[in-house]
């Protein structure tokens, strides 16, 4: 019987949307590229709109596109959920700063997004780059991480790695894009 907005219309905030379809009453995806409420299957159980400007004190939300939904008019606290679905930042507080670096969304220094530069054939990251899909990614990178620690798979050596690590993150135009 819940209203829930999903913030942030990327892949986790449109999985949890479809996830969530169907079960609240009403589902509302807030997108930061979108311009003014679509009803997306014209029944308006789901709802693409865009990312809230302020919540007010009366449990009043309002929308960059002036919509707004309002609180219960018994005076109740509003049935609305907000799930904040904006990303995420890497963090490996296991590892000393000197073996792993995270900054800017990225994780370094790592060879194909998955092996540590120096630790290469002993030390993999699964699953780091987004936007992507990610079980069958993870899937190819375990198989070639197998590949590697069962030798049927020979990596550059470190120089050729570091130069092709070297010669990626020049041509990135953003570093927030690096995986």
């Amino acid at each position: 019987g819940h209203t829930v907005i999903c913030i942030g219309a990327r892949s986790s905030g449109t999985d949890i949307a479809k996830e969530l379809h169907g079960v609240a009453k009403q589902v509302i995806v807030a997108d930061k590229a979108c311009q003014c409420q679509k009803d997306v299957y014209g029944d308006n159980t789901l709802l693409h709109a865009p990312p809230i400007t302020r919540l007010e004190p009366d449990g009043t939300i309002v929308f960059d596109d002036g919509s707004t939904i309002l609180p219960n008019q018994h005076n109740e606290k509003a049935l609305v959920d907000i799930i904040s679905c904006i990303g995420f930042e890497y963090s490996f507080p296991f590892f000393s700063k000197e073996i792993i670096a995270t900054k800017n969304r990225s994780v370094k220094p790592l060879y194909l997004h998955m092996f540590h530069l120096e630790f290469a054939d002993s030390l993999f990251f699964l699953g780091i780059p987004h936007s992507v899909v990610p079980f069958p990614l993870m899937q190819v990178q375990a198989l070639l991480a197998a590949a590697v620690i069962c030798d049927r798979v020979q990596l550059p050596d470190f120089d050729q790695r570091l130069q092709a690590v070297a010669e990626y993150e020049a041509s990135l135009s953003r570093p927030k894009d690096a995986h």
